[in-house]
């Protein structure tokens, strides 16, 4: 199979363009997507976390999404050194992350997560494995 980017001319550059999506401003349209990492011993991001962030940021990532972070419910719990998004020493590392993000002029939201799909009941699986077919064709495109 050849490579057809070489046989089109792509023009990337509104990649790198200003963009507004309701009150958020950003510098240009590049999003980093969400990478379970796993640095967080208790739940509470430390400096490597925010070290990790910052350096995207510095590099011009107009938007970065946080790996998941866990919510405050018993099923949402998953693995060690997930970061929670809940307790005073958890939120207090998230603060200095978005500190450090800002000051590298970058934009941070976190990923929510909740392992409540796979607590759920056999009933709800199986109903999530019959709308699976159904939902994923809308989901690709």
């Amino acid at each position: 199979m050849e490579n057809n980017l070489n046989e089109k001319k792509i023009n990337l550059d509104i990649l790198f363009n200003p963009v507004t999506i309701g009150t958020l401003k950003l510098a240009n349209r590049i999003v980093m997507a969400p990478m379970t990492r796993g640095f967080s011993p208790n739940g509470v991001p430390g400096d490597n976390v925010a070290a990790y962030y910052q350096r995207r940021a510095e590099n011009q990532v107009g938007l970065i999404i946080t790996e998941g972070t866990l919510i405050n419910h018993p099923a949402a719990a998953e693995g060690l050194g997930r970061p929670n998004f809940h307790g005073e020493a958890a939120l207090k590392g998230w603060a200095q992350v978005v500190k450090c993000v800002h000051q590298a002029g970058g934009k941070i939201m976190p990923q929510l997560c909740g392992m409540l799909a796979l607590r759920a009941k056999p009933m709800a699986i199986t109903l999530i494995l019959k709308l699976y077919p159904l939902v994923l064709p809308a989901l690709m495109w």
